[in-house]
């Protein structure tokens, strides 16, 4: 619906309070105030200055956000590794603006990096770059590097694995499913690279607040699927939320013992028979401790 039908759904629904989001985590004056301002306009035309708006102007660094970007680019990472890719090069892209916003103050660039430097942070890629992607057709100066120049760069090295992230973007429409999907990809093919859309952060969990069954339930079922990246950030978040908790430890103490990891691995089943004497995992990590012991 557009914007104006919402407001005078919200009106008829006796709405009192509203959030206003834009989705897109960086603010700039060229996107997310545009949509503010036609929603204020909206308010005007349907009788409903009375509402109670905030505005959520920027959220490029909340930490939910970046878990939800970590989590889609360890599931492309660990894909890959597994098909023997190790050295990945990463390109994190936004929407570009025009040029003129930033002579004006524009906070957009900023933002764009803060998102970029949270997420780098935990993920700390093999080679990263900036870029700004789908530029508009209006013939005036557009936020720079492109990814096509930022592909040229990336192929003097030769062939190589290119993983293109969108954080500029929480859904998967035209500038994800076209102007990467396609129009991206075939120009890397044509610089001899292998390139990787990585999908909007849009079905990312977020685990932030999520109990200590939860997260352990999930970490194994990573471990099982030989996502050892993701079954690791799982088991040990649950280990923090409740390091008391047996069935997590013993469930650490495989993903340890898988990684290589003996001296972690036996520690961890040995907090778990401990915790659980008399139970099933307890006793499954008995007998875990036991085959581990030179």
């Amino acid at each position: 619906p557009y914007i104006r039908d919402t407001v005078r759904q919200m009106v008829d629904d006796g709405v009192k309070k509203v959030f206003a989001i834009c989705l897109a985590p960086q603010y700039s004056k060229w996107s997310a105030e545009r949509y503010f301002s036609s929603f204020r306009q909206a308010l005007k035309e349907c009788a409903a200055e009375g509402l109670e708006v905030h505005y959520i102007s920027s959220w490029c660094d909340h930490p939910c956000l970046t878990d939800a970007f970590v989590e889609k680019y360890e599931q492309a990472i660990e894909r890959l590794r597994q098909k023997g890719k190790d050295r990945v090069y990463t390109i994190f892209t936004v929407h570009s603006i025009s040029a003129f916003y930033l002579d004006e103050g524009d906070p957009y660039a900023e933002a764009y990096e803060k998102t970029v430097r949270k997420t780098v942070a935990r993920v700390r890629p093999y080679r990263w770059y900036m870029a700004y992607q789908s530029q508009g057709m209006i013939p005036v100066p557009w936020l720079g590097p492109t990814v096509d120049s930022t592909l040229e760069k990336i192929a003097c090295y030769g062939s190589k694995t290119v993983l293109v992230v969108p954080v500029g973007f929480v859904s998967d429409h035209i500038e994800i499913l076209y102007d990467i999907d396609i129009d991206f990809k075939e120009y890397a093919k044509e610089l001899k690279l292998d390139l990787l859309a990585l999908p909007a952060a849009r079905n990312a969990a977020v685990y932030a607040d999520e109990p200590a069954p939860a997260l352990d339930l999930l970490g194994f079922t990573h471990l099982l699927r030989g996502e050892m990246l993701l079954a690791e950030r799982m088991l040990t978040r649950a280990i923090q939320v409740d390091p008391l908790r047996a069935q997590t430890q013993y469930h650490l103490g495989l993903l340890r013992e898988a990684q290589g990891e003996r001296a972690r691995a036996l520690a961890a089943f040995d907090a778990a028979r401990r915790l659980d004497p008399e139970g099933r995992f307890g006793d499954l990590a008995r007998r875990s401790y036991d085959r581990l012991l030179p």
